[in-house]
């Protein structure tokens, strides 16, 4: 089954299991005689929808507004190819590298990968800019939610997750990276990145424009991975960095991003 057919399995699945256990849920309600509070699979994904309202409206601008690489991400893209060098990923002879891009955007850092001989399987959720992203790249792209990205076992030498995440309830997280470590091989990495210096630290905050944003902070994300079982924080590659995200003076003086640097040791 190629990917394509097993994210959309598993994401048809998922909702008719979330309507199922709603319906379990208002029965045993009105057998107590309390006020059943219910949520479909439509309702728990209102914050993503607007989300991606905004970005299939607005995808061609995106790609123009993003397509500056900071000299921050560029570092951050080097230390990720160390990293998989460091863990023998690039050293087999057998089989190409091969990560798993969460958030693929307009494509500029699946094209980047690529073009350095690493095998990109790229997802994006929003229909528009994955379309934009199969243009930019010439290559396939997955339109998937993080959230349905599950069932692999043992398949990634790496994830790459810039600024993905950030639209993602900070509840489904656990969750996320649970399913990206059992789709690492053991060694392989994973690399995420969260906006900090704009809101207020663990409070969500949707914009005017719709999008949702989980502001959630440094030491709830060491929480959530330090309870994942083999699943280790690279300490001295992790933190916080200022960055010129759209290649002009940064929205604040303190605007940058989380830099969450991880292995899976076993």
């Amino acid at each position: 089954m190629n990917h394509k057919a097993k994210f959309r399995r598993d994401r048809e699945w998922r909702c008719f299991s979330q309507r199922l256990w709603a319906v379990l849920l208002f029965a045993v309600a009105l057998l107590l005689g309390l006020k059943a509070q219910t949520e479909t699979c439509d309702s728990l994904f209102s914050e993503a929808r607007t989300t991606l309202d905004f970005y299939n409206a607005n995808a061609a601008n995106y790609r123009q507004t993003r397509s500056h690489v900071s000299p921050e991400l560029q570092k951050q893209r080097l230390r990720f190819e160390a990293l998989l060098k460091i863990n023998g990923a690039l050293k087999r002879t057998s089989d190409q590298v091969s990560v798993l891009e969460v958030g693929s955007g307009h494509g500029r850092d699946a094209k980047y990968f690529a073009e350095r001989g690493i095998h990109i399987v790229a997802t994006e959720p929003s229909a528009a800019l994955a379309k934009i992203a199969e243009m930019h790249t010439g290559r396939s792209v997955l339109q998937v939610r993080a959230q349905d990205i599950r069932g692999f076992q043992n398949h990634f030498d790496g994830v790459w997750a810039a600024a993905s995440l950030i639209h993602v309830p900070t509840a489904e997280l656990p969750m996320i990276f649970k399913n990206l470590t059992a789709g690492l091989k053991v060694g392989g990495v994973i690399h995420a990145s969260f906006i900090k210096g704009v809101g207020t630290p663990d409070i969500p905050e949707t914009l005017s424009d719709g999008r949702y944003f989980n502001r959630v902070s440094e030491a709830t994300l060491r929480r959530i991975v330090g309870e994942i079982p083999g699943l280790r924080v690279i300490e001295k590659l992790t933190g916080s960095e200022s960055d010129d995200y759209f290649g002009a003076a940064a929205p604040t003086s303190t605007f940058g991003f989380f830099n969450l640097y991880l292995v899976r040791e076993f």
